[in-house]
């Protein structure tokens, strides 16, 4: 089944999100290597600029390399200690007719690990879909992608940690090809819109 992703802003999450989520409390996959076999030229896709989640919470992006297809994310979150800066590396990579977003955190906790998905780039909206953990899961039980895969036992559920070690470009292939949709989290896709360009 080809089910594209729908746009329920009760159920979008911010692209910036914390390691935290993005790793473990909405169980995504992860993988060591980013997803998609060529660099997203941004040289002609001005997405620098400000962008908004659902909730009106404001993410600043930043090219970084254009030619490589990288971006900086960052947002300011707030604690009993004062405020927050959290900066996200982007890397927007291509495959087949895909472009995949692969997303870990610079500051204040580094990830070694991807978060991925595939990215929608509309004009004015940002709608990056996530690999569940459980789908990528299946995708390693067929011999498709290789993964260390840990289980968690949560009351009457499970939950589980993938990490893709290897056969990057085979997953790409999958996730990119027409019934690819089958394996991301459709029913709730990140969106973020844009609220002006440039920085400042």
């Amino acid at each position: 089944m080809n089910t594209k992703p729908s746009l329920r802003p009760l159920a979008i999450l911010a692209i910036a999100a914390t390691s935290a989520c993005l790793t473990s409390g909405c169980h995504v996959a992860t993988s060591t290597q980013p997803i998609g076999t060529r660099s997203l030229d941004l040289s002609e896709l001005p997405l620098e600029g400000v962008w908004h989640s659902p909730d009106g919470q404001p993410f600043y992006l930043r090219t970084v390399d254009a030619n490589a297809g990288q971006l900086e994310v960052a947002n300011v979150t707030t604690n009993q200690q004062g405020f927050i800066l959290q900066r996200h590396e982007v890397l927007l990579r291509q495959q087949e007719n895909a472009t995949f977003a692969n997303i870990r955190s610079i500051d204040p906790n580094p990830d070694e690990h991807y978060t991925f998905g595939r990215l929608t780039i509309q004009e004015n909206l940002l709608i990056l879909t996530l690999a569940p953990a459980g789908h990528v899961r299946r995708l390693a039980l067929e011999g498709a992608v290789q993964a260390a895969i840990t289980t968690n036992q949560q009351g009457d559920g499970v939950e589980y940690s993938v990490i893709v070690t290897n056969g990057f470009e085979h997953l790409g292939s999958r996730l990119a090809s027409p019934d690819g949709w089958r394996w991301l989290d459709t029913g709730n896709p990140i969106v973020l819109s844009r609220q002006k360009s440039g920085l400042n």
